[in-house]
């Protein structure tokens, strides 16, 4: 009888012991996965919220208000932000391709050229001026951007700002460019006073 109790005794311990080694690793496993650092927590992207698309490089890009993501059409997989695409910044109001080139507009005033395996970032800022970009255009190897500080040029060959243009048609107004496009060989431009265009090889333009 007195070893039928020890050996009750003995299991009955066992078992408790075994349940507290139990719950003293889930609190140790519990608490390493509480402890959140602000370097551990990333911006996540809207996937219901999405402003534009681009395709580029067999990837279909997803811009949303606070970030993105592509979609690699070879294998599906998923990527976003900067795993999905070498960039500076995160938040881009319009984006332009062409050929091998993409170009980002970003809402504090610069661009992302990508081209040909390399990147290029030009600050379309002026001095004491914030730029709101509104659209690109591209026509050959130039970008048109239409903003609130006027249509500038930009060429991507040399990623430079080559002219920018704030006065147009023949009474020479100074008029804001809301929308660009390049259509038969002619660079529109729309702006609250009409639209104007210019006819690419009569010299410079507007």
């Amino acid at each position: 009888m007195f070893f039928v109790f020890l050996k009750n005794f003995f299991f009955s311990l066992l078992y408790f012991l075994l349940i507290t080694i139990l719950l003293f690793v889930f609190s140790l496993d519990l608490f390493s996965q509480i402890n959140i650092q602000d370097k551990d927590w990333s911006p996540h992207v809207n996937l219901k919220n999405i402003n534009f698309l681009s395709y580029f490089n067999d990837k279909l890009f997803c811009f949303a208000p606070s970030g993105f993501y592509s979609l690699d059409l070879n294998d599906n997989s998923i990527s976003k932000n900067f795993s999905s695409l070498n960039v500076k910044n995160l938040s881009f109001t319009s984006s332009i391709i062409a050929g091998n080139t993409l170009v980002l507009a970003s809402k504090n005033g610069e661009i992302e050229i990508f081209s040909n395996g390399e990147k290029f970032i030009i600050d379309l800022n002026s001095p004491g001026e914030n730029i709101l970009i509104y659209s690109m255009s591209i026509y050959d190897k130039t970008l048109f951007v239409s903003s609130n500080l006027g249509l500038i040029n930009v060429s991507l060959e040399l990623n430079i700002v080559k002219e920018k243009y704030h006065y147009f048609g023949e009474k020479r107004e100074k008029l804001i460019p809301k929308k660009s496009y390049v259509i038969d060989n002619k660079l529109f431009i729309i702006t609250e006073n009409g639209i104007y265009y210019y006819e690419f090889g009569n010299g410079n333009p507007l």
